[in-house]
């Protein structure tokens, strides 16, 4: 979402450099165009310039994001606003790990043909959101965007074979995306009472259409030879192959009640109704689905600082395309459990504790049998768990923000896929700690220190399961920052041990290191 105007003239400019060839530039601009302050603007711009730790990777992108906002009266406001997005990145698919799972080759190593990546995305956005009140317990919303996404380029690809541990097989994929996106969503929006009982009533509807256009061609490269890579090679002719047009239409209708019961006992109720097809142009598959989806929760407050609380919500989410048995793809459908406790330990200090579980059916995964090419869908999949956050202030000028997650996620209905089977790139441990110190008064006000630490535990590293994991890592970040007036400097040092770690991987043949030890430094300057 776009940032707001503002009522106040308010300029910002940030500039940002670091090892890797890292530079990035951001202007922020806002204020009133009118004397009455009725007609309001903001403009975001950033431009950043990158290279990588990544032998031949590097990255260009482009924003800006202009927005207007019109108080045509007391009680009527219409915001519009439009951004775009160029975006000019090496497609990179990381390392690979051998046979016995280990992961040797150093973590800059290149495993692709960087003098045939020409690969570029571009991103439009616009929409309007008008909002009126007929008083002030009622209201109305109204808004509608369009997005437009378009890729296209060359590049080249993992294929699934990889020889002897040495030698990998690589593919040129030609291609064209084009991903337009239509939606209308209006709200009504009311509070009244009946008795001693207050309700806050959401009432409305969305409207979707999504067009997806593709061409695709794709030929063999020479293999790569991880120890000792030769990237010179002349790029192939490609035919398309592959093409098509598919349409997805979506209706929604929702209805919500926010019910105060008493002060301090508080129930949510709602349900949304979703409609859908899917079809493509050349009549060749048209499916189409329903589904309702309930929404509960309540909130207990047994003294002002404690919360407890307890939801129950179900997901619906069409799913287009084929597998390579050519059956289309079922809808995944959802359901979230989750109780919890919140409490306000201060006035800025407040933590939480939950439990959860999602379970979800019909979730895309790569074929065993093709993952390059084609997806299948599993049976079931749950995730369940335990999560501990805690943030705020603890002592003047002091700040933490820390959490911890337990998450169980595997496989509970068979379909193509074991039970049993853990997901992917989900740790069943996982802790985070961010804490600053800014000096509160004396010749070093607004001089401050930042340190924070990682922890990911181990992560599968292929589906369904083999030998290969990710191993466990903890990464620790610190930071130093100045600021004074209307100027704030800062330094941040990520990974500070330099420590070796991966971050995720598709399979063992797509496997994504981490960043060693960098430094970037920051100067911004308000007025």
């Amino acid at each position: 979402m776009t940032k707001q105007p503002l009522s106040e003239p308010y300029y910002s400019v940030n500039f940002t450099g670091g090892q890797f060839s890292f530079y990035r530039s951001e202007l922020d601009f806002s204020g009133p165009l009118t004397d009455d302050g009725n007609l309001r603007y903001r403009l975001n711009t950033a431009y950043q310039n990158n290279g990588s730790f990544r032998d031949f990777v590097s990255e260009q992108r482009f924003f800006v994001a202009p927005v207007l906002q019109w108080n045509i009266s007391k009680n009527t406001t219409l915001t519009v606003d439009f951004s775009y997005t160029y975006n000019d990145p090496v497609v990179d698919f990381g390392v690979v790990a051998l046979s016995d799972a280990s992961l040797v080759l150093p973590i800059n190593r290149a495993l692709f043909y960087p003098s045939l990546d020409r690969f570029t995305e571009e991103q439009y956005q616009a929409s309007y959101r008008f909002e009126h009140k007929f008083s002030d317990n009622w209201q109305l919303r109204n808004g509608f965007s369009f997005y437009n996404t378009y890729q296209s380029g060359g590049y080249t690809y993992v294929d699934a074979d990889f020889r002897d541990d040495r030698f990998l097989d690589k593919l040129y994929s030609d291609d064209v995306f084009l991903l337009q996106d239509y939606e209308m969503q209006t709200d009504l929006i009311g509070k009244f009472a009946t008795g001693s009982i207050k309700h806050q009533l959401l009432v409305g509807f969305d409207l979707s259409r999504a067009t997806s256009y593709f061409t695709s061609g794709s030929a063999r490269l020479p293999t790569i030879d991880i120890f000792n890579p030769n990237y010179t090679v002349t790029r192939p002719d490609v035919q398309i192959v592959n093409y098509g047009t598919s349409f997805t239409d979506s209706l929604g209708i929702y209805i919500q009640d926010q019910i105060d019961i008493t002060d301090n006992l508080h129930l949510l109720v709602g349900g949304r109704f979703d409609f859908t097809k899917q079809y493509d142009s050349l009549d060749t598959f048209s499916q189409g689905d329903q589904a309702f989806s309930p929404r509960v929760g309540i909130v207990y407050q047994p003294i002002k600082p404690i919360s407890l609380y307890a939801s129950y919500s179900q997901s619906f989410t069409p799913v287009i395309g084929r597998s390579r048995t050519q059956e289309l793809f079922e809808p995944e459908r959802g359901n979230q459990y989750e109780v919890g406790i919140k409490a306000d330990i201060t006035n800025k200090l407040s933590a939480t504790l939950a439990a959860f579980q999602i379970t979800k059916s019909n979730v895309l995964t790569s074929d065993p049998v093709d993952p390059i090419n084609f997806s299948i869908q599993i049976g079931e999949q749950r995730s369940r768990g335990v999560e501990f956050t805690i943030g705020g202030e603890i002592l003047p000028g002091w700040n933490i923000i820390a959490g911890y997650a337990y998450t169980d996620a595997r496989v509970t209905e068979n379909n193509d896929i074991p039970v049993g089977e853990l997901l992917q790139n989900v740790p069943k441990n996982a802790a985070n700690l961010w804490t600053t110190y800014e000096i509160q008064s004396g010749d070093y006000k607004g001089l401050g220190f930042g340190f924070g630490l990682v922890f990911v535990g181990e992560q599968q590293g292929e589906f369904p399961n083999s030998n290969f994991q990710i191993p466990s890592y903890v990464r620790t970040d610190a930071a130093l920052f100045y600021h004074r007036d209307n100027w704030r400097v800062g330094i941040n040092v990520n990974n500070l041990f330099d420590t070796e770690y991966y971050e995720t991987a598709t399979r063992r043949t797509l496997v994504y290191p981490g960043a060693p030890m960098n430094v970037q430094a920051t100067i911004s300057y308000k007025f």
